[in-house]
C-alpha cells in the first residue's frame, strides 16, 4: 500500500465524492433513497477496491476480489428489501439469507448444467416460493392495521391530553388578569 500516491488518492477521493453524488442526485428522484444510497455505495467501493488492485503488486487474486464484491453487491441488494419489509427477527432472517443462498446455488447448478436462462430463473424462483413458508413458521404474526389504530388511538390520546392541559393554561391566565 505504500505505493499509492497520495495526490493521485486525494483526486480518486474527489472524484468518487462527485460521481456518488451526482449518481445519488440522478437516481433519488426516480428511486427510494435508501436503495439508491447502497447502489451508490457499492459502485462507489467497487471502482475504489478496482483502483487498489491497479496499484497493488500481487498480481493473484484480482479477478476472485472483483467476482466476490459483485457477488456480495447482488445477494446484499436481493437480501436486504426482505429482511427490511418481511422478517421480524434474527432467526428469520438468517433463514432468508440461507434461502437465498440455496437459490443462488440451484441457479447456478441449473444454468451449468442446461445451458437454460429460463431453468436457471426457474430454480432460482422455485426455491423462493418456499420463503411464505420460513416466514410463517419462523415469525411472530403482525398486524399493521391493528398497530396502526393502537399507534393512533394512543396519539390521538396523547394530543386531547396536551390541548386540554394547554387550553386549561391558557384559561387561567386569562381568568388571573
Amino acid at each position: 500500500m505504500n505505493n499509492l500516491p497520495f495526490f493521485r488518492g486525494v483526486l480518486l477521493a474527489l472524484c468518487l465524492s462527485l460521481l456518488a453524488s451526482i449518481l445519488f442526485l440522478c437516481f433519488a428522484h426516480l428511486y427510494s433513497n435508501a436503495g439508491v444510497f447502497r447502489g451508490v455505495i457499492s459502485s462507489v467501493s467497487l471502482i475504489y477496491i478496482v483502483y487498489l488492485l491497479v496499484y497493488n503488486p500481487i498480481r493473484i487474486g484480482r479477478v476472485t476480489t472483483v467476482t466476490a464484491m459483485i457477488i456480495f453487491m447482488a445477494i446484499s441488494a436481493y437480501w436486504a428489501p426482505p429482511v427490511i419489509f418481511y422478517d421480524n427477527s434474527l432467526l428469520t432472517a438468517l433463514a432468508d439469507l440461507g434461502l437465498s443462498l440455496l437459490s443462488l446455488a440451484t441457479a447456478i447448478w441449473a444454468i451449468e448444467h442446461s445451458h437454460s436462462i429460463f431453468l436457471s430463473f426457474w430454480c432460482f424462483f422455485l426455491c423462493q416460493a418456499v420463503l411464505p413458508l420460513i416466514l410463517s413458521r419462523f415469525s411472530a404474526p403482525v398486524n399493521p392495521d391493528h398497530t396502526n389504530r393502537e399507534l393512533m388511538s394512543s396519539s390521538n390520546a396523547r394530543f386531547k391530553n396536551l390541548y386540554d392541559s394547554a387550553d386549561t393554561a391558557l384559561r387561567k391566565i386569562g381568568t388571573s388578569r
